[in-house]
């Protein structure tokens, strides 16, 4: 059994999300939620994240690489999976997991109380952070809205709701069973 998780993510939010369904992860994997590592790849330089993941692939501890796929730069999957793999020399094309459209989908794949956002009827399970933050009450709160979304966030709603989400999860299981 591998005794290390590695989960390159992109940002705060992606971070914070993650942070939120540890437990859960844990549970997917068998992997202890303290040896889980949540690393925020834009905000690091390249070389440091191609190190971490040399450093998993050494150790053969699993790792994801998770990206947003940026319909207004990449077409689909494949090209965004391509340009993350010429962007860090370590990484391998099976471990990028893509999320459709970008990681506040993912968020709003699992809300289950509505009123914390206003016009969700604009908004899809595959929406960009640009739609998610038009909802907002007030752009101002959003970090706390992201917050409010985790206390009430339902795993098995995201799973069904999002098709990205559920290929994350199957995949992380995979890796395990």
């Amino acid at each position: 059994m591998n005794n290390k998780l590695y989960l390159f993510v992109e940002g705060n939010d992606d971070e914070r999300f993650f942070n939120n369904i540890l437990e859960r992860i844990s549970e997917c994997t068998g992997i202890n939620q303290n040896l889980i590592f949540i690393i925020p790849f834009q905000q690091k330089k390249n070389s440091y994240i191609n190190k971490q993941i040399k450093k998993a692939k050494k150790y053969n501890d699993p790792y994801f690489f998770i990206t947003d796929k940026d319909s207004d730069k990449f077409k689909c999957y494949t090209q965004r999976k391509q340009k993350r793999f010429e962007e860090y020399k370590e990484l391998e094309l099976n471990k990028i997991v893509v999320v459709n459209e970008e990681i506040e989908s993912w968020y709003f794949s699992g809300l289950k109380n509505y009123s914390l956002l206003k016009n969700t009827e604009n908004l899809s399970y595959y929406c960009s952070k640009e739609d998610f933050n038009e909802s907002l009450h007030s752009p101002n709160d959003k970090i706390q809205c992201l917050v409010e979304i985790m206390e009430h966030f339902d795993f098995n709603l995201a799973i069904k709701n999002n098709d990205s989400f559920r290929y994350f999860i199957k995949k992380t299981k995979e890796n395990f069973y």
